[in-house]
This record gives structure tokens, C-alpha cells and sequence, in this order.
């Protein structure tokens, strides 16, 4: 019993208390939102990249494809995608809020939080079959994605995406490239030079501690009150209704141990940060869209050290 505890904690704590020091640096004003938002994008645009093709390029491909993986996010994803389509009108008037709810029950932060326990919890293979996940689940994120919020979107001038701008955005994302480049590299048997492997490898030690700092420090707590039922509901429906319908289905499907723990990681990772972004240059709710990424965050600390420690108590982790 103590040491699933300490197994859950092993691979929770250091990313909460990553996550916590960059809320407090920001909170303590050791460093202001500009100085976020710059870093954010050279983290999204470099550093996660990075860490993505090293996860790759280090990785046994031939463990890292599990199609039952792909199928369960593929699955999830799709069907909480409509279903809270089909709900949030029926408890939402607003149709800004409305897209903004939507986006955040189904996108999540794997990339960051996801991936990152999962590494800490089982290694670097294990970050591989998250990296696959990824790689498969990135564009079906980004159709989604801008599909629910330019068709909720509120006002005019708001920005329309084409199908070709869809794709275009899909094929050019820094995160896709990195991950697609790392399969070619293993899938082909190429190696780096020594010299730009090493180089490589200290920007992704660097990267994890980097990103979990700035998910902390984007944190925002100024507006909660205002929307907090609705915040709290998505929330709740992205980190613990999600795992809890859908990984006893990854379990019918033959998912055990490494391969469960991956999936659940999958489905209780909180809300993405860039919905927030997308919902405010798309015209829906950013404020509530925020306050989602905030709560989700929160919670799914506590779930998933929770869940963690009940799948490895009965064994199936």
C-alpha cells in the first residue's frame, strides 16, 4: 500500500510542484505576463519540439504503436466532441460559451502534463507511446478544434478558417513536425551526429521544467466567480467523468499495465492551454475558456494522484 503511494507521488508531486513554482513566480510578479506569452511561444515553437522528436528518435518503435492506444483517444475524443456539442445548448445561452465549454471538455494537455507524468510514472518508452498518441491525435484536435469555435463564434471580424488554412495550420504545427520528424528518424534507422544529439538532448532535459513553469505561471485566478459553475462543470467532465466512462473501455480492449497507465494519463490530463488562446482570436468566451484551463489543472492533480494509486493497488498499472 505505502509504496503505491509513493508511486503515485513520484510521478504527481514533481510536476504539481513544478506547475505551482511558475503560478508563484508569476503571482509574486518575478515575472509578468509579457514575459510569459514570449517564452510560451518559444517554448511551443522550439523547446517542445524538441522534446517530442528526442522522445522519437530514443524510443523502440516497434513498442511505441498500439492501435488500441490511438483507438480509445481517437474514440474519446470524437464522441465527447458531439456529445457536448448535442448538451451545451441546452444549458448555455451564450454561444461564445458555448464553444469555449465544448473545446475544453475534450482538448486536453497531454503534450505537457500528460506527457511528462508518464515519463515520470514509466519511463521513456512509455513517453514514446504517448508521443505516437500525439502524433495521431494532433490533427483530429485541430479540425475539432477550429470547426466547434468558428462555428460558435460570436460577432464580426472574427477570424474563418478554411478548409486549406485548417490543414495547413495541421501540417505546420511545431509540435506535429517534431513528433513526425522523430517516426521518420527511428522508422528509417537515422541517427544524428553525436555532437547534435547532445546538443539536442540538454534542450530537452531543459524543456519539461521549462514548460511546466509556464503552464503554472499562465494560470489566472482574477475571474473565477464570474463563471464558475460552468467552469467547474467542464472541469469535472474533461478529468473525471472522461477517464471514468472511457477506461474501463481501454480495459475490454486489453490495455494493462504501461499501456492503461498511458490512456489514463490521456484522459485525465487537464484542459489544453491553447484553448484559451483560440477561443480569444476566434471570437468565443477566452475568460471562460481560462477559467477552465485553471480549474481542470487543479483537479486533475488530485484525480489523477487518486486514480494512479487505485489502478496500482489492484494491480492493473
Amino acid at each position: 500500500m505505502f509504496q503505491n503511494l509513493v508511486f503515485s507521488l513520484n510521478g504527481v508531486f514533481p510536476i504539481f510542484f513544478m506547475t505551482a513554482v511558475g503560478y508563484l513566480l508569476r503571482r509574486f510578479k518575478f515575472v509578468d505576463g509579457k514575459y510569459v506569452d514570449q517564452t510560451s511561444g518559444y517554448a511551443f515553437k522550439f523547446v517542445m519540439p524538441v522534446m517530442l522528436f528526442m522522445t522519437m528518435y530514443n524510443s523502440d518503435f516497434s513498442n511505441a504503436v498500439n492501435l488500441n492506444l490511438v483507438l480509445i483517444a481517437y474514440g474519446t475524443t470524437l464522441i465527447m466532441c458531439f456529445l457536448m456539442w448535442w448538451l451545451a445548448p441546452k444549458f448555455i445561452k451564450d454561444r461564445g460559451a458555448q464553444g469555449a465549454f465544448i473545446h475544453g471538455t475534450f482538448r486536453n494537455n497531454y503534450v505537457v502534463i500528460g506527457l511528462s507524468m508518464t515519463i515520470a510514472l514509466f519511463g521513456e518508452a512509455a513517453g514514446a507511446k504517448s508521443a505516437f498518441i500525439l502524433s495521431c491525435t494532433m490533427p483530429l484536435y485541430s479540425v475539432l478544434g477550429v470547426w466547434v469555435l468558428v462555428t460558435h463564434a460570436e460577432g464580426t471580424g472574427v477570424k474563418r478558417a478554411s478548409i486549406g488554412h485548417t490543414l495547413k495550420s495541421i501540417v505546420l504545427n511545431p509540435l506535429f513536425i517534431g513528433t513526425m520528424a522523430g517516426l521518420l528518424f527511428v522508422i528509417f534507422g537515422l541517427k544524428l551526429p553525436t555532437f547534435a544529439e547532445k546538443s539536442l538532448d540538454m534542450l530537452n532535459k531543459m524543456g519539461t521544467p521549462l514548460v511546466l513553469l509556464l503552464a503554472g505561471a499562465s494560470l489566472d485566478f482574477s475571474h473565477f466567480k464570474k463563471q464558475w459553475k460552468l467552469s467547474l462543470s467542464a472541469s469535472v467532465i474533461k478529468t473525471i467523468v472522461t477517464p471514468l466512462i472511457f477506461l474501463p473501455a481501454a480495459y475490454l480492449l486489453g490495455l494493462r499495465g504501461e499501456d492503461l497507465g498511458v490512456i489514463f494519463l490521456f484522459l485525465a490530463s487537464p484542459t489544453a492551454i491553447n484553448t484559451f488562446l483560440m477561443a480569444k482570436n476566434m471570437g468565443n468566451d477566452a475568460e471562460l475558456a481560462t477559467d477552465i484551463v485553471m480549474v481542470s489543472t487543479l483537479i486533475a492533480f488530485v484525480f489523477i494522484f487518486i486514480g494512479c494509486f487505485v489502478l496500482r493497488t489492484v494491480g492493473l498499472i
